[in-house]
């Protein structure tokens, strides 16, 4: 398998690492947009070197955590005074993301039910996945319309993950509240999404595959949230079994050249992670906020936060978010 990785085509596994490329600088673009719409101003360049840091972190550990632990750590040095507005730039970030992802999936099942249909059970997972997103906006739509309302503090504080609803719920608002940054968001996060979904197309060409490019992109959708989850390191194994049985069903591609489609796709993402890594070990002096130990006390800190009662949630206006601030001193 690794030999015939080595001799895939050099010039579409080039376009792939390119698609990797605008991936990782539109996904940082993306932060950029939502950091300005808490009040805070980073150049684009710093946020792609961020990014490609993020990205070695998620090679090597399992979910999405890890990622967004570094690029926490990496601004609040700079930025102490603003936590919680770096914390919710984070998270409207991977709104704007979910937003784009459930679009593409709802075009795909209003226009490819036919196409859909080629596998047993393609057509219902992704009606399961639709249903899942739709889910998703209702309660963090509800818990920012009960946000807005105030009526947050008139709610029990038993009530499970209240603490974390009603955070979201404040995210979701602000939202709504800046329109022209959110449009923009969203948009520049469609373009994340397809060119990190391209990365895949041009592996497949890499290596010798004729699938159709809408093929692929009707099922990354899917494939990707389940790869997603933190089930195995950066989705191996977990992807390379969903291409092989999916594609084989709606497009007969042969199981051999599925999963090396996986696995070239995988690689092109993974190069800029490896030169985040780089990045990180020639920079490691002037970063001692992402050393491993920092990374694990942050993380083991935001485990204990999940597991503390929900106490008093700030109200938002339409101001940014650095009006919440948290102390300099105050530990992570």
């Amino acid at each position: 398998m690794a030999l015939t990785l080595t001799r895939a085509r050099p010039g579409w596994m080039l376009l792939g690492v390119g698609c990797g490329a605008l991936w990782i600088v539109s996904a940082a673009w993306r932060w950029q947009i939502f950091l300005r719409m808490q009040g805070i101003r980073e150049p684009l360049r710093r946020l792609t070197v961020i990014y490609l840091m993020a990205q070695f972190f998620g090679l090597v550990l399992p979910g999405a955590v890890a990622g967004d632990t570094v690029r926490v750590l990496s601004l609040l040095p700079r930025h102490r005074q603003s936590k919680v507005a770096v914390l919710f730039s984070v998270m409207l970030d991977h709104l704007a993301g979910m937003v784009s992802i459930m679009l593409t999936t709802a075009a795909i099942i209003a226009l490819r039910q036919p196409w859909l249909h080629r596998s047993p059970w393609l057509a219902h997972a992704m009606d399961g996945l639709m249903w899942f997103w739709v889910m998703c906006a209702l309660v963090l739509g509800g818990a920012a319309i009960v946000s807005g309302t105030r009526l947050v503090h008139t709610a029990p504080r038993w009530l499970p993950f209240r603490r974390q609803i009603m955070e979201s719920g404040l995210a979701f608002g602000m939202l709504s509240r800046r329109w022209g940054l959110t449009l923009a968001g969203v948009a520049v996060s469609f373009l994340t999404t397809y060119a990190y979904f391209a990365t895949f197309y041009f592996a497949s060409r890499a290596v010798g595959g004729e699938v159709g490019w809408l093929d692929l992109f009707s099922l990354l959708p899917l494939v990707d949230a389940l790869a997603a989850l933190p089930l195995t390191v950066s989705g191996l194994g977990v992807r390379e079994k969903l291409f092989e049985v999916l594609l084989k069903e709606v497009a007969d591609v042969p199981a051999r050249i599925s999963v090396l489609t996986s696995l070239a796709g995988f690689a092109c993402s993974a190069f800029w992670g490896l030169v985040g890594g780089a990045v990180l070990l020639l920079d490691r002096r002037r970063r001692p906020e992402l050393s491993p130990i920092r990374i694990r006390e942050y993380l083991r800190s935001s485990e204990s936060a999940l597991a503390e009662p929900a106490g008093h949630l700030p109200v938002t206006s339409g101001q940014p978010a650095q009006c919440t601030t948290t102390p300099a001193t105050e530990p992570l």
